[in-house]
Formats: structure tokens, C-alpha cells, sequence
């Protein structure tokens, strides 16, 4: 039985999540600026009481989705370069062999 894996879905997979990182971080950057223009346009309790509920939770949670993204995108390059090593050096003694 043959193992095959797929280098390139790994690296593809990787670039993919680098993208929706990149534009995590840009969503989050556009929250808080749009936070900051409400804040000043939304100054009463009812105001106060949306942003303590609400601000500090979603950036954290965007904050968390970023930190995924990455570990994730760097373990599927990780995982592609060992695939590749394994596959060299098993092709290298299968050839040894015969």
C-alpha cells in the first residue's frame, strides 16, 4: 500500500491561512476604528453598557482566530517539509535496496 501525500495541499493550505490571518487582522483593525468613531458618537449609559459587553470579548476572540490561523499555517509548512524529508529518504534507501 502506497502513502501519498499532498505537498502542494499542505503548502496551499498554509498560504491559505497566512490570507484569512492577514485579513483577520485587517477586520480587527476596522472594528476597532469603527468602535472608536461609535464611542464618540454613542456617549450614554446605554453606550457604556454595549461597549463593556461587547468590545473587549470579539477583539479577544479575533485576537484568538488570529493566533490559529498562524499555528495552524506554520504547522502545515512544518508538516510539508517533514513529508518531503521522509519521502527523500525512503525513496533514497528504496533505491539503495534495488
Amino acid at each position: 500500500m502506497d502513502l501519498y501525500i499532498d505537498k502542494d495541499s499542505l503548502e496551499n493550505g498554509s498560504r491559505a491561512l497566512i490570507e484569512q490571518k492577514g485579513e483577520m487582522e485587517k477586520l480587527k483593525t476596522d472594528i476597532k476604528a469603527s468602535f472608536e468613531q461609535l464611542r464618540k458618537d454613542w456617549d450614554s449609559e446605554a453606550g457604556k453598557l454595549f461597549f463593556a459587553k461587547f468590545e473587549n470579548d470579539l477583539i479577544q476572540n479575533l485576537d484568538r482566530y488570529i493566533i490559529v490561523f498562524d499555528y495552524m499555517s506554520k504547522n502545515l509548512s512544518i508538516a510539508s517539509r517533514k513529508y518531503d524529508e521522509v519521502f527523500r529518504a525512503a525513496d533514497t534507501v528504496a533505491s539503495s535496496q534495488y
